[in-house]
């Protein structure tokens, strides 16, 4: 089978039925013949969506690194931390390794999927079209599963819970900046319909 099978089919997640689908116009939605479920929809104005989402994702990225993020409060004594410093913690306790990991997936790998997604836009917007879009939707979806900046955020939550019954805790700055930049990262890729949008670029790529 050759790319283009993949392009134009994709199996039903509710019922596994092989289905040949269309190119959807803006605002409409493909739902399996068999089952009635969603299979895919081209939400209207999705690209400029994406890509504002997208960008305003990067600001909010550079907001979080800039102020504090958490603050603890207990018996009197004040400590702040930072994006950075959760990491940089970790390290000093011996888990380097968990460090590393930590900062790769909320803070890089995110940052170039969102980048390539701005570049593979922009083009599309100024209506210039290259074989490097589909190298840059082609890496994204590579790179997109392993951003973990929902996982990040959900455990941070978690963690506060905890430690609430400890020790007052005071929401920084840069908490609510990566809180924006989770949503607005999601909203950009929920936004785009990759396949969609790869068979918009079609023959107008240059080889």
């Amino acid at each position: 089978m050759n790319d283009l099978f993949f392009i134009t089919h994709t199996a039903c997640h509710s019922c596994d039925l092989l289905i040949r689908l269309p190119q959807l116009t803006p605002g409409e939605k493909a739902l399996c013949p068999r089952c009635g479920h969603m299979i895919e929809h081209n939400i209207t104005h999705g690209p400029a969506l994406s890509l504002s989402f997208a960008i305003s994702a990067l600001i909010f990225m550079v907001l979080s690194l800039q102020f504090p993020f958490l603050a603890f409060e207990a018996q009197g004594q004040t400590q702040q931390m930072t994006l950075l410093q959760s990491a940089t913690e970790l390290a000093a306790l011996n888990y380097l390794p968990l460090a590393l990991l930590l900062v790769l997936f909320i803070l890089p790998l995110p940052t170039l999927v969102l980048t390539l997604l701005c570049l593979a836009l922009t083009k599309q917007m100024l209506g210039v079209a290259t074989h490097w879009q589909k190298r840059y939707l082609q890496w994204l979806t590579m790179l997109e599963p392993w951003c973990m900046v929902e996982v990040f955020l959900i455990g941070i939550l978690v963690s506060l819970i905890k430690i609430s019954a400890m020790a007052d805790i005071i929401l920084g700055i840069s908490f609510w900046a990566y809180v924006f930049f989770t949503l607005c990262m999601t909203a950009s890729l929920a936004c785009l319909d990759k396949r969609q949008f790869w068979q918009s670029l079609g023959d107008r790529t240059d080889v």
